[in-house]
């Protein structure tokens, strides 16, 4: 009878294991903090929409950082992979912004850095879209 119940617990310690190394593998992906603040930012778009408080300043900052988290995602994505172009592949990448990410989405990927491009697209466009669409439906 003991062996029944450490067996059970051993078999449930193993999947729960096996969904926490899902989760940790999820969020430590390097796109993870570019779909999280997405959702940030709709939800901040939504509720700027909704009242028509305007804040410029803080447009302007979620902005950079949405530049700043696309640029971390690009040096992650390459340690990731371990295709580091040079040593200062983080700094050219803020020196030459948009070029950079065009170019790493191309030259890392092919013509599947296309398709890459295009969703890094939609994470910068989707929330203002997303939240326009739910205030018209609101009202």
């Amino acid at each position: 009878m003991p062996n029944r119940l450490i067996d059970g617990l051993t078999s449930f310690d193993g999947r729960l294991s096996e969904v926490c190394m899902k989760i940790w593998q999820t969020v430590s992906h390097p796109l993870s903090p570019l779909v999280f603040y997405s959702g940030y930012v709709t939800v901040w778009w939504f509720f700027y929409l909704r009242t028509g408080y305007y804040l410029p300043a803080l447009e302007a900052v979620a902005l950079w950082i949405s530049c700043w988290l696309t640029i971390r995602w690009m040096v992650a994505d390459a340690r990731r992979r371990q295709e580091v172009p040079c040593f200062d592949f983080g700094f050219l990448c803020v020196l030459m912004y948009p070029t950079s990410l065009i170019w790493y989405c191309i030259s890392s990927r092919g013509w599947r850095g296309l398709l890459m491009l295009l969703l890094l697209s939609c994470l910068c466009l989707a929330p203002a879209l997303l939240a326009s669409v739910a205030v018209v439906l609101m009202h």
